[in-house]
């Protein structure tokens, strides 16, 4: 479909951009390629790194007319939570004398 059609070559740019952000593996998206489905994978890249610059450029102009509000949306923070295990530490700090943590309670080393 590789054509002088500009309608058809935005279909395949299109399709191309659409694999690449689903993560589609290259031979999968070679194969579409050989059948005239997508556009090669270097169009790929270079498409998204041009949009990655027009959507820069956008935003640093909508940031100095001070009429923007930035918002996150979908921040993960994995807030991990550490207790601390009287037995486990108990037992790691045995050899140098001190207490010993028994499973039912704790005693104190000779």
């Amino acid at each position: 479909m590789q054509s002088s059609n500009q309608q058809c070559n935005i279909f395949q740019s299109a399709v191309g951009i659409f694999l690449h952000s689903y993560n589609m593996p290259e031979a999968a998206i070679d194969l579409l390629v050989q059948l005239r489905v997508s556009v090669l994978l270097k169009t790929i890249s270079h498409s998204t790194s041009s949009l990655s610059n027009e959507a820069e450029t956008a935003i640093k102009q909508l940031g100095q007319t001070f009429l923007a509000a930035y918002a996150y949306d979908n921040l993960d923070i994995d807030f991990k939570q550490y207790f601390l295990m009287p037995h486990r530490f108990l037992q790691e700090s045995s050899h140098s004398g001190g207490f010993q943590w028994n499973g039912t309670g704790i005693e104190e080393n000779p």
